[in-house]
C-alpha cells in the first residue's frame, strides 16, 4: 500500500526506496492534455510539449543538452489526459536534475524561429502517422467511439491548427500549463524528506509573474478561440482545469463497419472492441482484468492465440491493446489475417468468448491461475523499472495498491475471474471492424 502525499501544493508518490543502488527514476505527469486544447489551437499541449526542451532563461539550448547528459534516459509525451514527463538519473545528480526540470516548467522561452522549426517536425510527424497502420487504426478507433468529442483528433493537431499557433499561443498555453495540477512518481536511492526538499526549492509556489503580464496583454483576442464550450474560456488566473474527465463513447455494436485501408489486396486487419470499467474501479477490480488479459489475451500462450492462430492457423498476428478514461476504457484486439479468412476469425473468436460463460470451461482454462499470479508479481518485481502512476490526479488522499506489491492478487479466485467476466464480456456488447 502506497499514499498519495501532499506538500504544499504538490501531489507526489514514493513508489520504491532501494538503498542498494544509486538510479533513480522520476515520472511527472501535468493535467494538461489534448482533450484541453482550444479547438483554434487543436495540438498546442502537444506543441509545449516539444517546446519545452529548446531554451530557458537560466540554460542556453547548448548548456541544456549539456545538462541532460546527467540522465540515462529522459523522454516526454502528450496524451488525451495529461502530458507525462520520465527522467532516470544518478542519485548525486538528483538536484541538478530536479534545477533543470524546473527551469523548462518555468523558466522556458519560446522564440518565432525555434517555433517555426518545431512546427515543420510536427507536421512530418503528423505525416508519418498516416503511413503507420497502428496509428491509423488507433484514429479510426477514436473516430468511431468519440465522433461528438475532442477524442476524435490526433493528438498532434491538423495542418490547420498548427498554422494558428504562434508564440502569443505558446506563452498562453505555457501559462495554463504551469497553473495546471502535477502528480510525482519516484522511485529508487532517495529519501523523502531529500526528494520533498527539491520540491520546495525548485517547484513549490513557482510562478512566472512577467509571463503573466504577457498573457493579459493578449488576453484581448481570446474571442478568436472560436468554441464557447471549450475548457479555455474558464483558464483565468487561480482557476485550474478541472482534472476529471468524465465522458463517455457512442457504442454501438448494431452493425458490423467495413473501412478501405491502404493494404493489399491478400490481406486484413479486424479490431473487435469491448467496453469496460475504466480508472474509479482500479481498487474494485483487484487486478481481475489484469488476470484475464494475461491467461485468454496478452500473448503466444494465451488461450485464444493458441486456439486461432497455433490449432486453427486463421491468423498470423493477435494484439490486445486499451484506452483508460476515468469512468470507462475501451479494450481492443488486433487481428490481422488474409481476406479469405475474416470471417472464420471473427466467429471463432466471438464464439470462444460466448463459450467461457460456461464455468466447467473457464474453470478448465485457468485451472493454472496460481501460475499466472506468479507471473504477474515478477513482472511488478524488477529490481528497477520507471513508475506509472495512471491517472491519480482521480485518487487525491486516497490510499491506494502500490502495482509493484501486488498483495491482492493470490486472494482472487476462479469464481472471481468468473464473475467478472461474466459482468463485461458478451460477444453481443463487442463492436467489430474489419480494414482491408
Amino acid at each position: 500500500m502506497i499514499k498519495i502525499k501532499k506538500y504544499k501544493d504538490e501531489k507526489y508518490i514514493i513508489t520504491k526506496h532501494n538503498h542498494y543502488k544509486d538510479n533513480i527514476c522520476l515520472e511527472i505527469q501535468v493535467n494538461l492534455g489534448s482533450f484541453f486544447d482550444p479547438s483554434y489551437w487543436f495540438g498546442i499541449s502537444h506543441f509545449l510539449e516539444h517546446l519545452l526542451f529548446r531554451q530557458t532563461s537560466d540554460f542556453t539550448k547548448e548548456e541544456l543538452v549539456q545538462e541532460w547528459k546527467k540522465t540515462f534516459y529522459f523522454n516526454a509525451f502528450t496524451g488525451h489526459n495529461s502530458i507525462f514527463f520520465e527522467f532516470c538519473f544518478l542519485k548525486k545528480n538528483t538536484e541538478d536534475i530536479f534545477k533543470i526540470i524546473s527551469s523548462i516548467f518555468f523558466n522556458s522561452i519560446f522564440d518565432e524561429t525555434t517555433l517555426n522549426i518545431e512546427r515543420d517536425i510536427i507536421i512530418e510527424e503528423l505525416k508519418g502517422s498516416n503511413i503507420n497502420s497502428d496509428d491509423i487504426l488507433l484514429d479510426n478507433i477514436h473516430y468511431s467511439f468519440f465522433k461528438d468529442s475532442k477524442l476524435n483528433y490526433d493528438i498532434l493537431g491538423t495542418l490547420d491548427t498548427l498554422k494558428n499557433i504562434d508564440t502569443h499561443a505558446i506563452e498562453l498555453w505555457y501559462y495554463v500549463f504551469q497553473q495546471s495540477d502535477r502528480i510525482f512518481s519516484i522511485s529508487g536511492n532517495i529519501e523523502e524528506k531529500d526528494f520533498t526538499y527539491c520540491l520546495d526549492k525548485y517547484f513549490c509556489n513557482k510562478e512566472n509573474p512577467v509571463l503573466w503580464e504577457n498573457i493579459k496583454t493578449y488576453w484581448k483576442n481570446i474571442d478568436r478561440l472560436n468554441s464557447s464550450n471549450d475548457y479555455h474560456l474558464n483558464l483565468i488566473k487561480g482557476i485550474r482545469i478541472p482534472s476529471t474527465l468524465c465522458i463517455d463513447c457512442d457504442f454501438n455494436t448494431s452493425k458490423l463497419e467495413l473501412n478501405k485501408f491502404n493494404l493489399s489486396s491478400l490481406q486484413s486487419l479486424i479490431i473487435i472492441t469491448n467496453k469496460l470499467p475504466g480508472y474509479k474501479y482500479y481498487i474494485s477490480n483487484k487486478y481481475l482484468d489484469q488476470l484475464l488479459d494475461l491467461v485468454l489475451f496478452s500473448d503466444s500462450s494465451s488461450y485464444f492465440f493458441q486456439k486461432i492462430r497455433e490449432e486453427k492457423g486463421y491468423c498470423y498476428s493477435l494484439d490486445q491493446y486499451g484506452i483508460e478514461f476515468f469512468n470507462f476504457s475501451l479494450e481492443y484486439f488486433q487481428i490481422k489475417t488474409s481476406r479469405k479468412k475474416v470471417k472464420k476469425v471473427i466467429s471463432l473468436f466471438l464464439d470462444l468468448i460466448d463459450s467461457l460463460h460456461d464455468f466447467s470451461v473457464f474453470e478448465s482454462v485457468f485451472k493454472d491461475l496460481n501460475l499466472f499470479k506468479d507471473k504477474i508479481i515478477c513482472s511488478y518485481n524488477f529490481e528497477f523499472n520507471i513508475p506509472s502512476i495512471k491517472n491519480y490526479f482521480e485518487l487525491d488522499e486516497r490510499i491506494i495498491e502500490e502495482k509493484k506489491i501486488p498483495s491482492h492478487i493470490m486472494k482472487v479466485t476462479i469464481k472471481d475471474l468468473y464473475e467478472y467476466y461474466n459482468d463485461y464480456y458478451n460477444s453481443s456488447q463487442m463492436k467489430v471492424s474489419i480494414y482491408y
